[in-house]
């Protein structure tokens, strides 16, 4: 019986709550979502992206990084995107990081892709201050931390060789 009360008085709590305002439920449900949605993890081994991400290792930008994923296997366009959501990076010391553990291989990759992404030319997880971060690196050998490290590159030169400089 008074497990019965509790229930109707748990429902009418609900329908009150409900009838005055949804924005509430929504707030909580958007929460869960937002909270959530950090795991990029989670999109990106549900749809089975790993080889998606072992066939586009050499994209570059954000743009074509999104786009050889989603080429490779449509199902892993909601993983490209929240590989870069921006909103997704976990703040610690004040700066932003994509967070990886380099332990599980498909993380591993998805650091370097995020790093190829910001134009650098590969990326590593590591441990730094005992967090788990993604390391992007514009030369072998030499990483930085920040995400968003791009690098400056010039186009080739061309010289032209005309039959008289030849003779």
């Amino acid at each position: 019986m008074m497990k019965s009360n509790f229930f109707t008085l748990f429902m009418a709590i609900c329908a009150v709550t409900g009838t005055k305002s949804e924005a509430p439920w929504k707030n909580l449900i958007d929460g869960f979502i937002k909270d959530n949605s950090r795991y990029w993890l989670i999109s990106c081994t549900l749809s089975g992206c790993s080889f998606a991400f072992s066939s586009c290792m050499n994209c570059y930008g954000e743009r074509g990084c999104k786009s050889c994923i989603a080429l490779s296997k449509p199902e892993c366009a909601v993983c490209a995107d929240d590989i870069f959501n921006k909103e997704d990076l976990e703040t610690i010391n004040g700066n932003q990081y994509l967070i990886c553990d380099s332990q599980d291989p498909i993380q591993s990759k998805v650091c370097h892709l995020y790093c190829r992404g910001q134009f650098s030319q590969s990326g590593n997880c590591v441990r730094e201050n005992n967090f788990p971060i993604c390391k992007c690196s514009s030369e072998s050998g030499s990483f930085t931390s920040d995400p968003t490290v791009t690098t400056q590159t010039q186009p080739p030169t061309y010289s032209t060789t005309t039959l008289q400089d030849r003779i």
